[in-house]
């Protein structure tokens, strides 16, 4: 498993690169919940599984987990995680579950 030392953060439609130090000190409140949240399920389901990028999207709030797998595990201000998964046709469609087994499942899931 490869985990980068650089994660990607979504700032509306512009992606930054920073420093994992650099994105952990900026997370407080819900926030740093969520990440905590995502991590312990990220390590309990899915550690065999390659990260693809990491971060957090300041449109919905979710902190997120991107995996190589085409599963994101995005929770909320502290909420439950749900395991996304996106079409890979042009439209992209979000598809939401609230079980792991139920994503790997989806077709668009690798």
């Amino acid at each position: 498993m490869h985990i980068s030392n650089r994660v990607l953060l979504h700032n509306f439609n512009i992606r930054i690169m920073e420093q994992t130090h650099e994105f952990l000190s900026r997370l407080s409140g819900s926030d740093l919940k969520s990440w905590v949240i995502v991590n312990t399920v990220y390590q309990r389901y899915c550690q065999d599984v390659g990260v693809y990028e990491c971060g957090i999207n300041n449109q919905t709030g979710n902190v997120f987990i991107a995996l190589e797998n085409g599963i994101t595990l995005a929770s909320a201000f502290g909420g439950l995680v749900e395991f996304v998964v996106y079409d890979s046709n042009e439209y992209g469609y979000e598809h939401s579950y609230v079980c792991y087994e139920d994503a790997l499942n989806h077709k668009y899931a690798r």
